[in-house]
């Protein structure tokens, strides 16, 4: 089996609720990204609550930096983050996101802009059409993802271990990511960085 730390060519884009621009564990993992919630360039995280942590920390997962002494080690720690800005949590912990159009064109510009990879760490409860037809322009062989080849479009399963029941996670040119324990086995359990989200 191969085993690598990443390649820092791929750019994965972090579809989330921001990420920090200054956490010295990322900062030099980091490429320019879009705050769609907000209309501008500057992805971070507005806090007052700590779910608006969510964002940076799955990042961490992706690419903090290894071997630097300094928090811990994501998963390819050579590869790239894009910050992609998409919600924000409310001071009660309840979780706004932009509309479907909007995220459409969220996924739309990450690859337009080099993504490799989408990761995304949030689910909706009905299909959702236009948001689909996105990550079918961007998943396709010759459309918008990487030169023509077609992004990954990673979700996260929830922490259940339950069957998928939640879009987009339900379309077929998704890839959804769960947890398994030291056997293999699917492994359920809940985290403070609530992974689902029910809106509208």
């Amino acid at each position: 089996m191969e085993i690598t730390t990443g390649d820092p060519n791929i750019i994965v884009a972090v579809i989330d609720i921001g990420v920090e621009s200054n956490h010295p564990d990322l900062v030099g993992n980091l490429v320019p990204g879009y705050d769609f919630f907000d209309g501008d360039n500057q992805p971070d995280p507005v806090y007052g609550h700590e779910y608006n942590g969510h964002g940076t920390c799955c990042a961490g997962l992706i690419a903090a930096r290894g071997n630097n002494e300094i928090g811990v080690s994501g998963v390819t720690w050579n590869c790239k983050v894009m910050p992609v800005r998409t919600h924000q949590a409310d001071a009660e912990g309840v979780w706004h996101l932009i509309t479907e159009s909007a995220i459409a064109t969220a996924f739309r510009w990450a690859a337009s802009n080099d993504a490799d990879i989408l990761s995304n760490s949030w689910a909706l409860a009905n299909p959702r059409p236009i948001l689909h037809s996105a990550i079918m322009d961007i998943t396709k062989d010759g459309g918008i993802g990487r030169g023509g080849k077609g992004c990954v479009v990673l979700f996260a399963a929830g922490n259940d271990s339950k069957p998928i029941s939640v879009y987009p996670q339900k379309y077929y040119e998704v890839i959804v990511v769960g947890a398994t324990d030291h056997n293999d086995v699917r492994w359920s359990y809940m985290r403070l960085c609530i992974l689902i989200c029910w809106i509208y």
